[in-house]
């Protein structure tokens, strides 16, 4: 088994443990909207790797593992001319589901995306990328899905322009409105919503 690099998204239901408190009613309610949030992002990668237009041009395969309440999305890199759109999408596939289980099934994700090596097949699935992409969603303080710096700097690399961007922040530094900011990195429509 040969390991490749890959764009990693790794995200997970935030109160889970909460939901699970002995009331069956609550239980069943939870289970509902977790496995709706699970077939909004499985839906939004199977629309993605359909596409027409998508798989002849750019060769979009996006993957994903479930297990509990953790979704895993990642895609291996490719040397494409369109790589750059490749990520984008990769990333709009990101933000449908992060938008649609905030707003259909009112249930918070908090995770990281990152690019880093995997070794992956149908039944395996590790590598220092989903060991990064974990770190990053447990050190990420609020309900959002943060892009660690190897995304940025891929997104940097692919127009061969930096970007700076109020939205794209550390933990620790001050966000540019008072409250909590909760980043939907959603690049084709708006980019952000504020709680």
């Amino acid at each position: 088994m040969e390991s490749n690099e890959y764009y990693i998204a790794y995200f997970d239901v935030l109160g889970c443990k909460s939901y699970f408190s002995g009331n069956e009613r609550f239980e069943i309610d939870f289970v509902q909207k977790l496995k709706g949030m699970v077939n909004t992002a499985v839906e939004s990668a199977k629309s993605i790797n359909s596409s027409p237009v998508l798989s002849l041009q750019a060769d979009m395969h996006i993957e994903y593992r479930l297990f509990s309440d953790n979704v895993a999305l990642y895609m291996k890199i490719g040397n494409s001319h369109l790589e750059f759109v490749r990520l984008l999408t990769f990333l709009e596939a990101i933000s449908s589901a992060q938008r649609e289980t905030l707003f259909s099934y009112k249930l918070l994700l908090r995770g990281g995306v990152v690019k880093g090596r995997l070794y992956s097949d149908d039944f395996f699935f590790v590598g220092k990328g989903l060991i990064d992409a974990d770190a990053l969603e447990k050190s990420t303080a609020y309900p959002r899905i943060c892009l660690d710096s190897s995304i940025v700097n891929a997104v940097s690399e692919l127009t061969s322009v930096r970007f700076d961007s109020p939205y794209l922040t550390r933990d620790g530094v001050s966000y540019p409105s008072k409250g909590m900011v909760l980043i939907i990195f959603h690049w084709f429509r708006k980019g952000i919503c504020v709680l």
